[in-house]
């Protein structure tokens, strides 16, 4: 099959849609941690902790919620259309129909963007299919990526959002026996 490049973010019904296309076709998906990292430590001024608590609360929620799903931690400096210095902390977790709606109970469009402005959410949603990525994201940029594993797939994400052809081919594409969970 082709790949395709996301042109749009995807919302509401469509997005929900678009999820539950990509759950039931997946094994595992992946968020990445806000900055990649693990949350730092609050600050000691009370002001300031207050607002760190603020804005890490719902990412921490996310990541509490998802705590069943989760298979375990990739730890990279590079993955989809990122290249980092210091190691990025993504979690794996399984793809089934309760995770899909935990997912859902906290994102409304693809790109996973908050819908206020100050809080930070898990991001960079992926989707594999025998270990092997088939749909990628890169939130803070807006890129996304998908080789549909067959036509009828590819129609289906058409009816969802727009999509173009890329030349790319697969290069693109996450391997995940090239990591190592823990």
């Amino acid at each position: 099959m082709e790949s395709m490049r996301l042109f749009k973010n995807i919302q509401d019904q469509n997005f929900i849609q678009l999820m539950d296309d990509c759950f039931s076709l997946s094994d595992h998906f992946t968020l990445t941690r806000f900055n990649g990292h693990p949350a730092p430590e609050p600050p000691t001024d009370s002001k300031q902790a207050a607002l760190f608590h603020a804005v890490f609360a719902h990412h921490n929620k996310v990541l509490a919620a998802l705590k069943e799903y989760r298979i375990g931690t990739i730890q990279a400096t590079r993955w989809f259309r990122t290249f980092t210095d210091t190691p990025m902390y993504i979690d794996l977790y399984q793809a089934s129909s309760s995770s899909k709606d935990t997912l859902l109970s906290f994102y409304d469009n693809f790109f996973l963007r908050p819908s206020r402005h100050n809080i930070v959410l898990p991001a960079d949603l992926c989707f594999f299919r025998y270990g092997v990525s088939w749909l990628a994201s890169c939130s803070h940029e807006a890129i996304c990526y998908a080789c549909p594993p067959t036509p009828a797939v590819a129609s289906q994400l058409l009816t969802c959002g727009t999509w173009h052809p890329i030349t790319d081919g697969q290069i693109w594409m996450i391997h995940l026996d090239d990591y190592e969970i823990t």
